[in-house]
């Protein structure tokens, strides 16, 4: 599997049980994981295993997306996509702060999939 990464948005603490088990599974898995905050997340946000990008950190990263993407919004979590391409992602997964992972979640991933075509488009 290629280079992978891992990329959430938050603003629960780092004592989320949650984001604990992602924080020990991807460093099991050797995938780094990549946390976006936004406004509310704490300042003191500290879990072993999770490179977290407060606010303040997101605007001293490179892209003028950073500056321009408005706060309390979703579309934070391109800047966690950008970082992970900067250091060399060819894979992203992704999810919620809400959803625990099933086992197969950390299953390897391939870049392209066999797919059936469809001959007729149903008109």
């Amino acid at each position: 599997m290629g280079k992978t990464f891992l990329v959430i948005t938050s603003i629960a603490s780092s004592q989320h049980p949650i984001l604990i088990k992602y924080a020990e599974e991807s460093t099991q898995h050797k995938i780094p994981f990549i946390v976006i905050g936004d406004t509310k997340s704490p300042a003191d946000f500290n879990l072993p295993g999770c490179d977290f990008y407060s606010v303040n950190r997101q605007k001293e990263l490179p892209w003028d997306l950073a500056r321009e993407l408005p706060v309390k919004h979703y579309a934070r979590k391109n800047l966690g996509y950008l970082i992970a391409m900067s250091k060399g992602a060819e894979i992203i997964i992704e999810t919620d702060d809400d959803n625990l992972p099933f086992g197969d979640y950390w299953n390897e991933r391939q870049k392209l999939q066999n797919v059936y075509t469809l001959a007729d488009n149903g008109g």
